[in-house]
């Protein structure tokens, strides 16, 4: 299920990064993953490595998805990595360890380039909502810059750049 000629997997720990090989993830369900990190693993992220590029303005729409609608949600999010809609993904590993776990549920963040390029930001917003990944809810986007400065809501308020609610399709 998760795997693609075209994304490298990561898995985030407190210690740095785990890499298996594609080959390692072949037909494995997100269930087996998360058993096989949920100890020390914080995040799994895929990406492909050829579009990637990473820099100091990227910023992400944040999913909050329940766990029964995860590998539905990843193969949706996968294929959008494939047909180079976005270029990187990043899935909290349920993990009592990991200081983002909420139980139930798994945070996703969908990456883009550059968060005051409101044309792409838009674009994969669209993306997200045309294949029902906001489950019925708002989504968020926020800068890097803003997770860098600790700036974080857990629902209390705002602290993102855009909201689904700001844009219509």
């Amino acid at each position: 299920m998760f795997t693609s000629r075209k994304i490298k997997y990561f898995i985030s720990t407190p210690f740095g990064y785990i890499t298996p090989k594609n080959k390692e993830m072949k037909d494995k369900s997100i269930s087996d993953i998360y058993g096989e990190y949920k100890d020390f693993g914080y995040w799994m992220v895929m990406l492909n490595p050829r579009k990637s590029k990473g820099s100091l303005t990227s910023g992400k729409w944040m999913l909050f998805v329940e766990h029964k609608d995860l590998d539905n949600c990843l193969e949706v999010l996968l294929n959008g990595i494939d047909s180079g809609v976005f270029h990187n993904i990043k899935c909290s590993i349920p993990n009592e360890n990991n200081p983002h776990n909420v139980p139930g549920v798994t945070a996703i963040m969908v990456y883009t380039d550059d968060y005051s390029d409101t044309q792409d930001v838009v674009r994969v917003l669209k993306y997200l909502m045309e294949n029902g990944l906001n489950y019925g809810k708002d989504i968020e986007y926020k800068a890097d810059y803003q997770t860098r400065q600790g700036k974080y809501d857990g629902g209390r308020g705002e602290s993102w750049l855009y909201s689904s609610k700001d844009f219509q399709f």
